[in-house]
């Protein structure tokens, strides 16, 4: 009884309202979904003017394809390093999870969500580069890696 009374007192004092206006509150809930629609939504613009983007982008910098088809090959020999390593320091997380030593585990797992991160870039441009892309969200690129021939 006395624990239950003793955690209602710490709630009922907590309140965000308290600390913070909810006009706060407000712009970081818009703050919040123009971030989403930035990463999530493309702009209609942008899709029809993605191909003539790159191949523009191309030619101005004096990019020929033989040195495009080697910058691919490079990122997916990238990728497939970031890949072992990530799989190592999975490996040695769980190794020293399970010999109890959780703060080297937890730093390990971080390490590894890092290699992921950087993994996932790799991936990404190589993906808008295979596919001729300029503008390319998070949504097209998942379309393009379902939808593989």
């Amino acid at each position: 009884m006395g624990l239950k009374r003793s955690f209602g007192k710490v709630v009922r004092h907590f309140s965000p309202l308290r600390y913070m206006g909810t006009g706060m509150i407000v712009k970081n809930s818009q703050f919040i979904k123009d971030v989403y629609l930035d990463v999530f939504k493309a702009k209609a613009s942008e899709e029809v003017d993605s191909q003539r983007g790159f191949e523009e982008i191309i030619r101005s910098a004096g990019i020929t394809d033989e040195a495009l088809a080697e910058r691919i090959q490079q990122g997916n020999k990238m990728l497939w390093l970031g890949l072992i390593f990530i799989t190592f320091l999975l490996l040695y997380a769980l190794y020293l999870l399970i010999t109890a030593q959780f703060f080297s585990g937890f730093v390990t797992l971080l390490l590894s969500m890092l290699m992921c991160s950087y993994s996932w870039r790799e991936h990404f441009i190589l993906t808008k580069l295979k596919y001729r892309k300029t503008h390319l969200t998070v949504r097209g690129w998942f379309h393009l890696l379902t939808k593989r021939n």
